[in-house]
């Protein structure tokens, strides 16, 4: 590594904690406490707006990866805050902290696109939250981010009736088990044909038909069960490991070729590293996807349920690295940043 990169690389890191701080310091001074008010998904979008709205893209690595546009997932960096701070002064290339604390307070609603003060943030549910702001900007690939909320959704519904310590009493008016096992079946083959679009998902439709049959028929024998007078809490960690194996072994790699593509950085190393990332996570997705397709059945059968799968001819996750530029210029340009 450079001098240079490690610099850059430095300051990244520095900028990111002081926006990171300064939101849990804004918060604290809106709520009274910063403790759980925040989960990651809206602390990476604040922080990202706050970025955004001092125009520091240029010096922070930004890419559409899991949860829409994010900032590197970085651990805690104190000593690097310095590296900002002192030269974050009026008229200086850094805002100051008391500048970035009172822009969450007071300017925060102009600049992310649901237009909603930093209380009115912290009040929403984040799942929610984030469907209203992929639906509020420009997304590229929104079909796809939006299909990906779909199922998410539903599966948590789902959960959220099984689950014995949440504030659910049976579900809503006329909503049974099976309607949402149908609306998460719906939800995923919505998925499939937007990904048969594209060159760039080549490889992904068959995994997600194998987790649409997989899904089907715990959530069916679930239902049935509890038809049949099974206690619904039982089950509510199977459906965990259900959404860990979509979120593993599905979502993963689908946002992993997004964000190869979409990734932008303060330096050509920079960008490289991200990449290979992407890259090493695709080679191993194959073997991620049958890692977690173990756990999930090894996890069914302590409620003596199996289902059928059809893995034999399910592609290799191959990183395609060329070639795709002119097909995806359009899509990327939705945006109009990284």
């Amino acid at each position: 590594m450079s001098g240079s990169e490690r610099g850059q690389i430095d300051i990244e890191e520095g900028l990111l904690e002081l926006f990171r701080r300064e939101l849990y310091n804004a918060v604290e001074d809106v709520v009274g406490s910063s403790d759980d008010k925040l989960d990651s998904i809206r602390t990476q979008k604040l922080v990202l707006g706050g970025i955004r709205a001092f125009d520091l893209e240029d010096y922070v690595t930004i890419q559409w990866y899991l949860d829409g546009d994010m900032l590197p997932n970085l651990p805690d960096k104190k000593d690097n805050v310095s590296i900002i701070t002192n030269v974050g002064v009026e008229g200086g290339p850094f805002p100051s902290r008391d500048e970035i604390k009172s822009f969450y307070i007071n300017d925060l609603a102009d600049h992310i696109p649901t237009n909603e003060t930093l209380s009115e943030v912290i009040g929403r549910d984040p799942f929610k939250w984030l469907e209203d702001y992929y639906d509020a900007r420009d997304v590229p690939f929104s079909e796809v981010y939006q299909s990906n909320l779909e199922i998410y959704l539903k599966l948590q519904n789902f959960q959220n009736y099984l689950n014995p310590n949440h504030p659910c009493d049976g579900l809503a008016g006329n909503v049974s088990l099976s309607t949402i096992t149908e609306e998460i079946s719906n939800a995923t083959m919505r998925m499939k044909q937007v990904l048969i679009e594209y060159p760039l998902f080549q490889s992904t439709p068959p995994y997600v038909t194998e987790f649409n049959r997989i899904a089907e028929q715990i959530l069916t024998r679930i239902s049935e069960d509890i038809e049949a007078g099974n206690h619904r809490s039982d089950y509510h960690i199977l459906v965990s490991h259900l959404g860990r194996f979509y979120y593993k072994a599905i979502w993963q790699p689908i946002a992993d070729r997004i964000g190869y593509y979409t990734v932008s950085a303060p330096s050509q190393e920079m960008l490289d590293e991200t990449r290979e990332y992407r890259t090493q996570n695709l080679k191993s997705a194959q073997s991620t996807f049958f890692t977690e397709l173990n756990e999930l059945r090894n996890k069914a059968r302590e409620f003596d349920i199996r289902f059928e799968t059809r893995t034999e001819r399910l592609p290799r996750f191959d990183p395609e690295k060329a070639g795709l530029e002119d097909v995806l210029s359009l899509e990327l340009g939705v945006s109009g940043e990284a």
